[in-house]
């Protein structure tokens, strides 16, 4: 499985989702119910070492300024930043199907409600030549389940009336 885009010399890519990002955070770090603008503005914006622009390009595409997006903590591992976001330590944007579990649970709530698309994607990349090999079949067939059973999930999430997403 890769992330990033589908052009691998002399190997099959086949398409599994489209990454899309949002911003969440702990509940008791929201002062109301109802998020005004400037919510991210006073929240500390958790980072991610192999992504250093993603929250600069996440205020470019939703057409918001941020003094200093990419000011905050930097973590390698996505795990740490959910961790440090669930301790309270401030805000992490990420892929939803990394937090579906707390999304569902509300102990993280979205701060915008818009998903926004990534530049990039997952795709399942393989040598060519193997195409038709039964373990290559069976691990394209569960991918493309899984990715298309995630994506239901996080539609099904942001449709939710318990998933209440405030506008930033």
């Amino acid at each position: 499985m890769h992330y990033g885009t589908d052009s691998w010399p002399n190997s099959q890519s086949e398409f599994l989702m489209d990454e899309v990002l949002i911003p969440v955070c702990v509940p008791s770090l929201l002062r109301h119910e109802h998020r005004e603008a400037g919510v991210l503005r006073d929240l500390v914006l958790i980072q991610h070492s192999h992504r250093p622009t993603a929250w600069r390009e996440w205020f470019r595409d939703i057409g918001m300024h941020h003094p200093n997006p990419t000011a905050g903590p930097v973590f390698e591992q996505y795990q740490m930043g959910i961790e440090s976001a669930l301790s309270g330590m401030g805000a992490v944007l990420m892929p939803p199907f990394m937090i579906l579990d707390e999304l569902a649970s509300g102990r993280f709530v979205p701060l915008h409600d818009m998903l926004v698309r990534s530049a990039w994607s997952y795709y399942l990349i393989y040598p060519r030549i193997k195409r038709s090999k039964p373990a290559v079949q069976k691990l394209r067939t569960w991918l493309r389940g899984e990715a298309k059973r995630t994506t239901e999930q996080t539609n099904q999430i942001f449709r939710s009336p318990n998933v209440k997403a405030g506008r930033a």
